[in-house]
């Protein structure tokens, strides 16, 4: 019991969705992988927590604290961070009247590229060029 409660308030407190081996680095008790992963089957069964596979094909998990979440991912330095305010609301409506669906929440992960990365790779290629 002390490991899924350590589990959810690592996932709690994180802004970010995280693997497994993320999560066990944040444990105080290293508990071992397959620990890890049968507490989260648990938390996920229960409700507590959300998983989607990233690109990568590792699950992430998340604490679902509300119902529609949107992160943003750069697809260069891979990192993610939860973007705080997004408008969902237009978008469920419209999926339930063209598509005759019932949304229960959403998990919206938008990948790009970071204003600093977008940067770096610009001043390099300005560089390149300029040889």
């Amino acid at each position: 019991m002390d490991n899924i409660l350590s589990i959810e308030k690592i996932l709690r407190r994180s802004k970010i969705p995280l693997m497994a081996s993320e999560i066990r680095c944040k444990c105080h008790k290293k508990p071992d992988l397959a620990t890890i992963y049968r507490n989260l089957k648990k938390l996920e069964k229960k409700g507590t927590i959300g998983v989607y596979p990233s690109e990568d094909r590792a699950k992430r998990y998340y604490f679902i604290e509300q119902k529609n979440m949107c992160y943003i991912s750069c697809e260069i330095c891979n990192k993610m961070r939860k973007y705080e305010k997004p408008s969902l609301q237009g978008l469920i409506k419209k999926v339930k009247k063209d598509a005759h669906f019932s949304t229960e929440y959403v998990l919206l992960v938008l990948k790009g590229v970071c204003d600093e990365c977008k940067t770096r790779n610009l001043s390099k290629i300005k560089r390149n060029f300029s040889r």
